[in-house]
């Protein structure tokens, strides 16, 4: 048995058979589109704001008391040149066994501060749902929310925020 290098496979991958990802191998197809470059949505930066629900239990969604246990939490309006992914356990106590997501992990002092209302080209979404994010006064938090790559268009840096921290023009 020879294993194939991951030039050889993709040689051989022809249409839906480009999207099966095997876990087993040391990279992924990230993209099964097959039409033109991807062209960069342009958009601004806007104050990033993440709603969490404080409720313990998870409830269903949509109910008024759910609403009213809803917290909004304002983020900096910071971006960053890289950051790490890293599996985290998403909840306290789930050490054992599983529970572990993928995390995009920064920390505060290592993001420049953007303004609000400055020109992006979003280019693309991290892989990742949560960010372990470490504020500047060192406490580390988790939350349900990505980052994004984009462009500063002003300078061509290609840089990550929030996902919040953006607003696409239609």
């Amino acid at each position: 048995f020879k294993q194939k290098t991951a030039y050889e496979i993709s040689l051989g991958l022809v249409g839906s058979e480009m999207c099966i990802r095997d876990r087993l191998m040391m990279f992924a197809l990230t993209s099964c589109y097959s039409g033109p470059e991807q062209v960069a949505e342009p958009g601004v930066f806007k104050a990033p704001i993440l709603k969490m629900n404080s409720s313990a239990k998870g409830g269903h969604g949509g109910s008024t008391a759910n609403k009213a246990l809803e917290v909004s939490i304002d983020l900096p309006l910071i971006t960053w040149d890289s950051f790490e992914y890293r599996k985290i356990n998403l909840k306290p106590g789930w050490s054992q066994g599983g529970g572990k997501e993928n995390f995009c992990v920064v920390n505060e002092t290592d993001g420049t501060p953007v303004t609000a209302g400055s020109p992006i080209l979003f280019l693309e979404d991290a892989t990742c749902f949560y960010t372990y994010y470490t504020s500047a006064d060192g406490i580390p938090h988790k939350y349900a929310i990505g980052i994004v790559k984009v462009r500063i268009p002003e300078t061509g840096a290609e840089v990550w925020t929030w996902r919040t921290a953006i607003e696409i023009s239609k």
